[in-house]
């Protein structure tokens, strides 16, 4: 009975190993209300970024991705449906569950993995926001506009300007063990080249850096945090 009990045990036991070493991922969900037949998935890499898989949207919206070769530590894809991106942090053994009802960007959900829900969480807001600076430099180019309200336009773009530089800055020293923070380090509004205040951003680079190499200390992109940060201090030092 005992040897038969240990069996099961390592059975058990390997198939658990087993599952946690898979390196197969899924997409699935519905996306209610798109005018796209087709969604595709995008592969993000250090220097490039491919599609590498479509799916034809079923009559209920529903689609289906099977990814092979996922790594361990979860990397970046895309998923693209009516022409916008729905960023994705996946991992080997992860089932995802994506979709949305009508404005894709704004509604979507996310289920099955962590750091693609942590990042939603980041990133609607922040398109949102970019959005709206968008509308507001819009408006500040009308003819009509009085003297007043050229004023008030542009003091309106730069609280809303720096409610979302406030927000992702927030946003990446809260949640630094994450590579979601690591995502939102990389982004930036229309006309910026950097994040905050240029060299001096490296405080950031190398706070995520440092929480990251204990959180995923195998992940590739600790080695560009930590190659940002080596051209970020020898710009400084050469100042």
């Amino acid at each position: 009975m005992n040897k038969r009990i240990l069996l099961c045990v390592a059975v058990v036991a390997a198939a658990v190993l087993s599952a946690c070493r898979s390196d197969r991922a899924r997409i699935s969900g519905r996306f209610v209300g798109s005018d796209g037949g087709r969604v595709y998935l995008e592969q993000v890499a250090a220097l490039r970024q491919a599609v590498i898989d479509s799916a034809v949207l079923e009559e209920d919206g529903s689609y289906r991705f099977e990814l092979r070769d996922v790594s361990a530590t979860p990397s970046l894809y895309n998923v693209i449906c009516n022409g916008e991106r729905i960023p994705l942090l996946l991992a080997g053994g992860d089932r995802v569950k994506l979709g949305s009802v009508g404005s894709v960007i704004r509604n979507y959900t996310v289920e099955g993995s962590a750091e693609s829900e942590l990042l939603r969480t980041f990133y609607q807001p922040y398109v949102a926001g970019a959005r709206r600076l968008d509308e507001i430099a819009a408006g500040f180019g009308r003819a009509d506009l009085t003297e007043e309200e050229r004023r008030e336009t542009a003091r309106a773009y730069t609280e809303e300007y720096n409610r979302i530089r406030r927000e992702q800055l927030r946003f990446i020293v809260e949640h630094k063990e994450h590579l979601a923070a690591v995502y939102a380090l990389s982004q930036r509004l229309p006309g910026d080249r950097n994040l905050f205040n240029g060299d001096s951003d490296v405080v950031y680079y190398r706070t995520v850096a440092e929480a990251i190499e204990k959180s995923y200390p195998r992940s590739p992109y600790l080695a560009s945090l930590n190659a940002e940060i080596a051209r970020m201090d020898a710009r400084i030092t050469l100042a």
